[in-house]
Formats: C-alpha cells, sequence, structure tokens
C-alpha cells in the first residue's frame, strides 16, 4: 500500500484493533497503516503555515517585525472594520446595497452613532465611512454565492450561515441526542455543570510513554510513543512531553469529497453511535472550502491600509534614521507638547496622561486613503494563487482533524454563562493551523459573539518617549504587549466560524432570556493539524476506551475462537497494551487540562507569541 493510499478499515474497526495484540490475530490489523508520510518524513517539504507556538527567543527588540505577526493596524481603521462587519451582519446585505435608498438609510444610522461617539479620536470622517461604503462592493465579490462563504470581521476569519444543509444539521441534532441521553453526563470539569462535553480530545488522548502505536517504518512494532523533540529553530515553550490530541485521517478528493480513512474517531463510538461518524465526514467536507480561504490567507500580505500611511510607516535600517523622525506623529508641529514635570514620578505621569488628553487642538489624525480600489480583492485572489503554485490546497490530500462536541446548557438558578478568556487552541504537539466551529442549535440565550486578537509587531513611532502618540494611533504604548483585537463575529444558529490559530479567540458571555426556562448552544469545533506537518493519529494508534475491548473480547464471541473460555478471555483484557479505564482517563484529563492551564499563561509572557513587548527605546 502506497503511503498516501486510503486506508480501508471496516465499521467494527474496535473490535479488531482489540485483536492486534493476540499474535493469532494480528494479521487482521495489518490494514491499519500510516495513511500518510512516515515519522521520518513527518514535517519535511516547504515552510510550515504560521503557527502561535513559535516563540521570541532571539528576536532583538529592535527588529520592527517577525515572521508570523502583522504590522499593527491604527485603532481607527479597526473602527471602519468594526462598522464593515455591522453593516454586512445585515441580512442579504450583498443584495441590499444596490438600493440607493437603502444605502441612505444606513449611511445616517452610521452618522448618527458617530456624532453619539464621545471620544473624539475614535470618531469616523465622512471620507472614511465613504470608504467603507464602497468597500462592500470587495467584500461582496470574495462572497460565493452558491454557499454563503464570506469574509467576516476582518481578514483571515470567514464565515457562511448557509454552508450546512437542513438534512445535515438534523442527522447531527440526531446524533447528538444520543451522546445528550448518556446515564453519565460528562461535565467539563470547572464549568459548573454548564458545559455539557459530549466529545471532548482532553479524554482518552495521546499519553507518551503510555500510548501505543503501529510504527510501518519500524518494521511494524507495536510500541508506546515517545514525546516529541522541537522542530528546527522552534523552542520547547508550547512542546507537551507529556500529552497530546489524538486527530483521525481524512481523504479529500479532488472534487472536495471526504472520506474518514482512520479506523475511528476518538470518543466515538460507532457501535453505539453508528451515524456520527459520517456526520462528522460531512462537516470536514463542508469545512474544506473555508479552511483553503484561510490558509491561503496565511500565504498572502493583508490587503492594503484603509488609511493614510504617509508618516505612519517607513522603511527604518541603519542607513536611513533620519526617517524615524518623521513617523507616526499625531502632533500637528511634529513634536509632542510637554507639561513640566513634577517631583513625584508616579503622580507627575498620572497628571501627564490627564493633560494630553486635553490637547486634542494639536492633535491631527490621519483620514481615510482615496476611494476604495480593490485591495481586498486583489488580497484574496493573491492568496489563492500563491496557493495553486504551492499545490498547498486541501483536495486530493489527506488531512487530519481532532474533533470536539460541546453543549453549554442554562437553566433557573444557572443563568450565565461567564464566556471565555483568549487563547489558542493546541500546543506545538497538535500543530493545529485553523479551527472550524459550527454553530448548529440554540435555545432562549442572548446574543454572543466570537472576538479575536492578533499578535502584532512592534509600530513605528517618530519620539522615544512619545507614549501618548502611540497609544493613540494604535492602543499600544510603552511597555504594553503587541496585540490588537481584530473584532467580533455573532455567534448565531446555522453560522460556520473559521479561522487561523494565529489568532486568539474569546467567546462573550450569554444569559438566558427567559430566566424561568432552560436554553442551551450546541457546537462542533474541528481543528485542524497543518497539512504540511504529519502527527501520529488514529491510524496509527487503535482505541484506548478499555470498556470497547471488553465488549469486543466478552460479548463478541463470533471474533474469537468459539471454544476460548470466558477466563482466558479476561486474561486477553487485562494484558492488552496501551487502553485505559474510565477512571484512568478522568485522572489523566485533569493532568492534561493542568498542563494546558500552565501554557495557556505563557502566551503573554516574556519571549512568547503574543509577548512581544513594544520597547520605546532611543534610536
Amino acid at each position: 500500500m502506497s503511503a498516501d493510499a486510503p486506508v480501508d478499515v471496516p465499521d467494527e474497526g474496535v473490535a479488531r484493533s482489540c485483536k492486534i495484540l493476540l499474535d493469532s490475530l494480528k494479521a487482521s490489523h495489518g490494514s491499519i497503516a500510516n495513511s500518510s508520510s512516515s515519522d521520518e518524513e513527518a514535517g519535511q517539504g516547504w515552510a510550515h503555515y504560521p503557527h502561535p507556538f513559535r516563540g521570541l527567543e532571539g528576536l532583538s527588540h529592535d527588529a520592527w517585525e517577525f515572521d508570523d505577526a502583522d504590522l499593527p493596524r491604527a485603532l481607527v481603521e479597526l473602527r471602519m472594520c468594526a462598522m464593515s462587519n455591522e453593516i454586512r451582519e445585515k441580512e442579504r446585505w450583498w443584495e441590499k446595497m444596490n438600493d440607493e435608498k437603502i444605502l441612505r438609510k444606513w449611511r445616517e444610522e452610521v452618522k448618527t452613532h458617530e456624532e453619539a461617539e464621545e471620544n473624539a479620536k475614535w470618531k469616523l470622517t465622512d471620507k472614511m465611512i465613504d470608504y467603507v461604503f464602497q468597500e462592500l462592493k470587495g467584500y461582496a465579490a470574495v462572497r460565493d454565492p452558491t454557499t454563503d462563504i464570506q469574509l467576516a470581521c476582518f481578514e483571515r476569519v470567514w464565515r457562511s450561515d448557509n454552508l450546512i444543509s437542513l438534512s445535515l444539521r438534523d442527522d447531527l441534532l440526531a446524533a447528538s441526542a444520543l451522546l445528550e441521553s448518556s446515564s453519565s453526563p460528562d461535565w467539563h470539569p470547572g464549568s459548573d455543570g454548564k458545559v455539557l462535553d459530549l466529545v471532548h480530545p482532553s479524554l482518552y488522548p495521546i499519553v507518551y510513554g503510555r500510548t501505543h502505536a503501529w510504527h510501518p517504518s519500524s518494521d511494524g512494532q507495536f510500541k508506546p510513543l515517545s514525546a516529541p523533540e522541537p522542530l528546527p529553530g522552534s523552542p520547547n515553550m508550547h512542546l507537551s512531553r507529556q500529552f497530546c490530541w489524538l486527530p483521525s485521517d481524512f481523504s479529500i478528493a479532488s472534487d472536495g469529497t471526504a472520506k474518514l480513512v482512520s479506523p475511528y474517531i476518538n470518543n466515538i463510538d460507532a457501535r453505539t453511535h453508528p451515524a456520527l461518524n459520517g456526520v462528522i465526514t460531512s462537516l470536514v467536507q463542508a469545512a474544506i472550502p473555508l479552511w483553503d480561504r484561510v490558509l491561503a490567507s496565511l500565504l498572502s500580505p493583508l490587503s492594503p491600509y484603509r488609511i493614510e500611511q504617509e508618516g505612519l510607516s517607513c522603511s527604518v535600517t541603519a542607513n536611513n534614521p533620519e526617517n524615524v523622525n518623521s513617523i507616526a506623529c499625531i502632533w500637528k508641529d511634529g513634536e509632542a507638547p510637554c507639561p513640566e514635570e513634577g517631583e513625584d514620578e508616579e503622580e507627575y505621569e498620572e497628571d501627564q496622561d490627564k493633560w494630553y488628553e486635553k490637547q486634542s487642538e494639536h492633535i491631527e489624525l490621519p483620514d481615510a486613503v482615496g476611494a476604495y480600489e480593490g485591495g481586498l480583492e486583489e488580497a484574496v485572489k493573491k492568496g489563492l494563487e500563491t496557493m495553486e503554485e504551492y499545490g498547498a490546497g486541501l483536495k486530493g490530500k489527506t488531512v487530519q482533524v481532532i474533533v470536539k462536541l460541546a453543549n453549554i446548557v442554562l437553566g433557573p438558578g444557572k443563568e450565565e454563562y461567564g464566556g471565555g478568556t483568549w487563547h489558542v487552541e493546541g500546543m506545538e504537539n497538535e500543530h493545529i493551523v485553523s479551527t472550524f466551529i459550527y454553530y448548529y442549535d440554540e435555545e432562549n440565550i442572548s446574543r454572543s459573539t466570537l472576538s479575536f486578537r492578533a499578535a502584532t509587531s512592534q509600530p513605528f513611532y517618530h519620539g522615544q518617549d512619545d507614549g501618548y502618540c502611540m497609544k493613540t494611533l494604535y492602543g499600544i504604548t510603552r511597555d504594553d504587549i503587541c496585540v490588537q483585537e481584530r473584532g467580533s463575529v455573532t455567534t448565531s444558529q446555522d453560522r460556520c466560524i473559521v479561522f487561523p490559530n494565529i489568532y486568539q479567540h474569546r467567546v462573550s458571555p450569554f444569559t438566558l432570556l427567559d430566566r424561568t426556562k432552560p436554553g442551551h448552544r450546541k457546537i462542533v469545533a474541528l481543528f485542524l493539524v497543518d497539512p504540511t506537518i504529519y502527527i501520529t493519529s488514529a491510524t496509527q494508534i487503535p482505541p484506548q476506551q478499555d470498556h470497547l475491548y471488553k465488549r469486543a473480547i466478552m460479548e463478541d464471541s463470533e471474533l474469537f475462537a468459539k471454544k476460548m473460555p470466558v477466563e482466558l478471555r479476561g486474561k486477553v483484557v487485562k494484558d492488552l497494551k496501551g487502553k485505559m479505564s474510565k477512571e484512568e482517563a478522568g485522572e489523566v484529563r485533569g493532568r492534561f487540562m493542568e498542563e494546558r492551564s500552565v501554557d495557556a499563561g505563557r502566551y503573554e509572557g516574556e519571549n512568547s507569541f503574543f509577548g512581544l513587548t513594544f520597547n520605546m527605546f532611543e534610536h
């Protein structure tokens, strides 16, 4: 069998997997082999997509940017993007934008909103508003009318409200209802009984040194997995030596059709939930065009700036240091007015901030560029062309996906969901490059959003101590970490959202609309492993749930010699390698979550991807 050939594993893959530990039954497991590259080949090839797991060790703070982060955008430009997103949240906006009467109404709404804006530095000018409405043509041009796939709040974030068919949604509801009916519901630890895990990758994950896998490149040995070593040039900051989520492999045909080629999806029992594997496979298939767009966006620069950049950016090198004094200045006279310095340094800094806030007559903020000239379409087109040039599209490939299903359940006494924290998915072990979320059912809950935050390089600045200027332009001042919010997307029923893992994301709080009745939100999350990196998957690792083996060996007697005594079958179960009891899996999950919680705190620490601090050193 070739390395890239689909693996043909029967539905009873779990039962077959249990027999691989018996010499007399090993042959039946021969179909479970590596569906992608070998361990030695994993990670080879062209450069990997950007990841948030890269640290900044060795990056000098006088470097203006680092590879996987964008230059910051001015706050007022981000407000333009937010306003555009609000317009595009309107039903059938791409049709209504062609109706002059509706356009006038929208403009009036925007201007009324801006007149009420108290912070003068944040108000959108008429020129900015004009640009936003002109740019709607670009957003309409990159929208797919068949699938409703369109850009969301900011570039690299895509959404669709019409991607999943009603029949597939009904199948998902029916399949998830079987999981929900479990006599022992799995409430997520620490969620106060509000988050019901239906399928969660932190249960029965890969445990290095314990989880066994087949190694086709090592004479077919079945042995424990070793903890991975860091990729070349990557620090050990976000690499676990203990655990890894377990993906499944899906082959994607040239026409986009998906097929599950691993024998199972972790934590889904194909016997008791026979329809769920097919439903998940169909969702993976639906996600492919969205993932292709995200990956393409990571292969090209963002669209051009929406506000004037003269004086806001330059190429700063040792050969032209004079440029430093001509950039990123909001002061009309080119230099910040300075209040008199007081004796108490802390009190002086507080007074200075208040004083600067009153200097609006000295401030001159950049306005929007001229008419919209198609930068959005060009950026999307460039990314897709680059993807085609590299042969990086997902069609015709094997993709690795980690699956999660969860419900947020509220009711009297538990009326509010507090929202989440800023985070990315996984650690360096999983190499997750993009997340697909499908909000397939909700009832009796208030509006909620999914927000995004990006790491940026340091903004250009004109003067060593003019932190107020930088804070006004970018929301970043001396010693702040270089991050900017990139907007929010409403998480409404039937909506699919996909985004890159180099963006942190956070769920906003929501409550019951009627506090006397129950309410819920149901989601499917699919985490895409970087397609340029192959990690060990369910194709090489048999299921670890020991109850599946007990059932197969003790109950499915037709799979074994009819005369095998029950006592011997019990010994077979006991001697199986790599399996885990439910109690053990719960203990492993506790340690897994503790490690991930500690790791989450590192992302804004020194030398982390989101931890670059803005040092306004002297040039």
